[in-house]
């Protein structure tokens, strides 16, 4: 837990893990202490923030890479691809079936993969 002094007004608190989508949130904190979710970027308060007295809390939700796509962009994109033996031993043991990346890939995912590592995509 981290504990963390805020002054009233508006603040930007943003919550962040690998593998789990970032949140950022506007908080208010009121002259009486109380705090309140103004917004939150790519959701809304209710579901991603609770606030319990003076206590903040963000819920994560894991990243679900279910395309080629998808996993590539969890990874950092195709810029990141290029050169990483990680992330390429990653994508042959999910070909292979040895690793559950979230999705199956086929032939021509590997192949767009290899032109990735190479940096030819």
């Amino acid at each position: 837990m981290v504990l963390v002094n805020l002054a009233p007004g508006n603040h930007t608190i943003e919550w962040s893990l690998s593998d789990y989508e970032t949140i950022t949130a506007t908080i208010n904190v009121g002259v009486t202490g109380i705090v309140s979710c103004i917004s939150v970027i790519g959701g809304f308060c209710d579901d991603l923030i609770s606030i319990v007295g003076n206590t903040v809390t963000g819920l994560l939700k894991q990243i679900v890479t279910s395309t080629f796509d998808s996993w590539i962009e969890s990874k950092g994109g195709i810029d990141a691809i290029e050169g990483n033996l990680l992330v390429m031993g990653e994508f042959i043991d999910g070909y292979f079936g040895i690793t559950d990346i979230g999705f199956i890939p086929t032939l021509l995912n590997m192949g767009t993969f290899i032109d990735y590592y190479f940096g030819v995509g």
